[in-house]
């Protein structure tokens, strides 16, 4: 080998101080360069029980700041986790080898000539890299050759795992969240796996990547595997392991951004989180008024905290000038909720929200030192703690780094009584049920809420507040060790559920030509009749037990139960259209990755439906929403017309700037060459300025939910659900009852007289039926036509008639004709994807002339 330079060794080592710690790091090394998980007589790792992960990669993390790490789910494997009279203990016993002919010694000897050698000849730099973490572990595991309580890898193995996990000459950078696509899968030795990446926007740079412990057993993938990856090096070699700092992460199926509420939903139960997520606001009928409470006591909260008021006299107006407000008057009536009840359920919040005002948000001085101190007597938290500005309420975050998504309901700027000069930003979750109910859910939810804010905002969080309004409890949450890690496991989990596709199968081998639907795959259901029995989603996950090897008796019980009036028959198509369904979304879905994977300007120029480099040149209020007008900045990457991006009127858009990629969403009112007119929900530009804002096309998977909802309602027990089954499952023929219409066709001449035979034959059937009539025609046959006119005719009977359609223009085309003859009209829906036409007959017009639920009560029986 030849001569080291000292000078250029010790410039190019990051060698630690010799002694037992640099003998620590290089155990250290070994463990983790091998990704060890074999048994041994003291634990998991090959450790003594006495000694964790956490000690193994102190050193390796000393370089590496983790702002936030959230908390624990009760399903976290205890046997990871360090107890906290074993943190400071050692690695291993502690001995002086400053005398000894160690391979320590020998160690730095053979990096400074690598270094050397690699300086010299830089072409051989792969060859020396890889023969040089060979040899250091080949030294190592000859150092541990008398430590006969552990078991080890032998010599082959360790070169085997080399060969495998060799050093990639263009190398991907992992130390920073990646987004990249899976190479090649390997298993390697116990459980781990080894990964070759590429990174997904060149494919050019590669990476080398071991995965152990938690992320291992429960990762899922393959080639072509599209994952976003934060890792470790050590010893030459990128790592994601249990390391409880929770610096590493493996996200998978990144691209659909799942909220924080549904992942912690998870922890109850994940077959209904990835039902509610499929089935959205099934069965969430507000029958005890509690979201409508829940909801009025958020908004009363922010409002006091927005305006820095503090008494309860303050908080008691603000509650009853928002059941003056025409949305939530209109929501109000729309939830049939008792407005004497909800007075009555909201006055123990009056004082407790007055109380959490007036010790957390007031000018005065922080809590006494008597109160902490008889609070931490009574085993109970009081946040020692000011909160010192509201900067946002409602913040919307898209964080597709975690495949996560969330709405914080406010972010606040605080004070903590240890630093009363220092303040630092935190999100705040408020709660209205006892602080006893779903702590864990909750907990973890801030926590991801805390992680997501830290890495949109690239500064450190140092911990988030849970408010519990009913009881005036505040707790300071901070993340424990790998809480972060079982959350993202916990959502990839939910992730691949979600995103499984049914599959197309042989009815059997005999005859192979008759093919059915097999549905995804769902997390196995828990065995918890009392959780059961409230789920709303009961009858899908029955339902979808039928075509499982896994039952729940409370699944077989219901399906007992219903076995009169939900037969097989009805299961089976509702399950096979569920999964034609799917398929038809998924092969049309229109993917969002290049929101996150392009900028603006670039999404502008390939035209994705993109308008980059705005800025706002104004932003008026009107009722509950804000008019934002953007033009082009000055100096802008691409100066094309407003117009030719392909946006118009009426589109459903993302809102965004270069800190976060989407801030709102919002609907464009108006596009001229020079300027889009669009409709949010708030004033951004107090927060983030006027200037580097974007539009891009959105569409939701709304119509695919409610596609889901529609089919699933088929399995209601009720009286409509039956008859719906009968006619649209068992086909039985819809019934008509023959009537005399001569004297009304007298009384409406004019509708008639401009309708051809066969519509006047379509008019005369839907007089007559008793459940459907179905009319089809070629475009320009006149449906639209014979519908305006069936229309005049029911609302001359005295009947209300609701118009829907798959597009609001197609609603929009019938009213617009109906106009002309003073029909009572009111188009539901958000106004600003109307027809101009339409503005005086939508729901805000007419929630705005009703200052309370009965005024609007006689203002729509009016209309109805």
């Amino acid at each position: 080998m030849s001569k080291s330079n000292p000078t250029k060794s010790k410039k190019n080592m990051n060698l630690a101080p010799e002694g037992s710690k640099q003998y620590q790091r290089t155990l250290k090394n070994y463990f983790t360069s091998i990704s060890s998980k074999k048994i041994g007589p003291g634990g998991d790792n090959g450790l003594p029980k006495s000694n964790t992960d956490e000690n193994m990669v102190k050193d390796c993390k000393e370089n590496v700041t983790s702002s936030v790490v959230p908390i624990s789910s009760p399903e976290i494997k205890q046997s990871q986790l360090a107890p906290e009279a074993l943190k400071e203990k050692p690695l291993i016993p502690q001995r002086d080898i400053s005398q000894t002919n160690s391979p320590v010694k020998k160690k730095i000897k053979v990096d400074s000539d690598a270094d050397y050698k690699c300086t010299q000849n830089p072409s051989l730099e792969k060859e020396v890299r890889s023969q040089q973490v060979q040899d250091e572990l080949k030294e190592v595991a000859s150092l541990m050759e008398d430590m006969s309580d552990f078991e080890f890898f032998s010599e082959d193995e360790i070169e085997s795992s080399c060969n495998k996990l060799k050093i990639s000459a263009e190398e991907l950078d992992l130390s920073s969240i990646q987004r990249c696509i899976v190479i090649s899968v390997e298993a390697g030795p116990t459980g781990t796996k080894l990964v070759q990446l590429s990174s997904f926007s060149n494919k050019d740079l590669t990476a080398n990547l071991s995965i152990s412990g938690s992320w291992a057993w429960e990762s899922d993938l393959s080639k072509g595997s599209i994952i976003n990856v934060r890792a470790l090096k050590t010893s030459g070699q990128w790592m994601v392991f249990d390391d409880p700092s929770d610096y590493c992460m493996l996200v998978e199926e990144p691209d659909l951004l799942l909220s924080c509420t549904t992942v912690m939903s998870a922890l109850r139960c994940r077959r209904a989180a990835v039902l509610s997520e499929m089935f959205k606001g099934l069965g969430m009928e507000d029958r005890g008024g509690y979201l409508a409470l829940g909801k009025l006591m958020h908004e009363v909260t922010q409002q006091c905290l927005s305006e820095k008021v503090h008494s309860q006299y303050s908080v008691e107006q603000i509650f009853e000038s928002l059941l003056k407000n025409p949305r939530i008057i209109f929501d109000l009536y729309s939830m049939q909720n008792d407005l004497v009840k909800l007075r009555e359920a909201a006055q123990p919040y009056f004082s407790s929200i007055a109380k959490f005002l007036e010790q957390h948000a007031s000018p005065g001085n922080f809590l006494s030192s008597e109160l902490l101190s008889e609070s931490s007597k009574r085993g109970s938290d009081v946040w020692p703690g000011k909160i010192h500005e509201i900067t946002d309420i409602e913040d919307t975050i898209w964080m597709p780094q975690f495949g996560l998504k969330g709405k914080l309901d406010l972010t606040g700027s605080v004070k903590h009584q240890k630093n009363m000069n220092n303040h630092y930003d935190v999100p705040l979750e408020l709660k209205t049920g006892r602080m006893d109910t779903d702590q864990v859910s909750h907990r973890g939810q801030l926590i991801l809420y805390t992680a997501m804010m830290a890495e949109a905002d690239k500064k450190p969080v140092e911990h988030g507040l849970l408010v519990y309004l009913k009881g005036c409890a505040v707790k300071e949450v901070r993340a424990n060790s790998g809480e972060i890690r079982d959350a993202i496991i916990l959502r990839n989990e939910l992730a691949k559920a979600i995103r499984g596709r049914p599959e197309i199968m042989a009815d059997d081998e005999s005859n192979p030509e008759k093919k059915y639907l097999k549905p995804a795959k769902l997390p196995a259901p828990i065995k918890r009749p009392r959780e059961c029995v409230r789920c709303p989603y009961l009858e899908v996950c029955s339902a979808y037990s039928t075509k499982e090897d896994c039952h729940s008796p409370v699944q077989q019980e219901r399906l007992e139960e219903r076995k009169e009036n939900l037969t097989e028959n009805h299961i089976n198509y509702f399950i096979h259209w569920v999964c034609l369904t799917q398929l038809e979304e998924q092969d049309c879905m229109v993917n969002l990755e290049a929101l996150w994977t392009k900028s603006p300007s670039e999404r502008e120029i390939e035209k994705k439906g993109c308008i980059s480099d705005l800025e706002i040149k104004s932003c008026v209020k009107d009722n509950q929403q804000f008019i934002t007008t953007l033009v082009r900045s000055e100096n802008a990457e691409c100066n094309g017309n407003l117009c030719s991006a392909g946006l118009s009127a009426g589109d459903f858009v993302a809102f965004g700037n270069k800190r976060r990629i989407v801030l709102s969403l919002g609907t464009i009112r108006s596009v001229t060459n020079d300027s889009v007119e669009l409709v949010l929900d708030k004033d951004f530009s107090k927060r983030y300025g006027t200037k580097n804002y974007s539009l891009d096309m959105y569409k939701s998977n709304k119509m695919l939910t409610t596609k889901l909802v529609s089919l699933a309602s088929l399995l209601a027990d009720d009286d409509n659900a039956f008859k719906l089954r009968q006619l649209v499952i068992d086909r039985i023929e819809p019934k008509f009852v023959k009537a005399d219409f001569s004297q009304l066709y007298k009384t409406i001449p004019d509708v008639l007289e401009k309708l051809n035979g066969d519509q006047k034959l379509c008019v005369q059937k839907v007089l007559e039926a008793q459940d459907y009539v179905l009319i089809q025609g070629l475009p320009g046959s006149g449906k639209t036509f014979t519908i305006v006119a069936l229309i005049r005719i029911l609302a001359t009977l005295g009947f209300s008639v609701l118009v829907t359609s798959h597009t609001n223009s197609a609603v929009d085309n019938v009213l617009c004709r109906l106009l002309p003859f003073n029909l009572n009209i009111l188009r539901l829906g958000a106004s600003s994807k109307f027809a101009p036409g339409l503005k005086e007959h939508t729901e805000a017009a007419l929630t705005a002339k009703a200052s309370n639920i009965s005024e609007l009560e006689l203002l729509l029986q009016e209309k109805v």
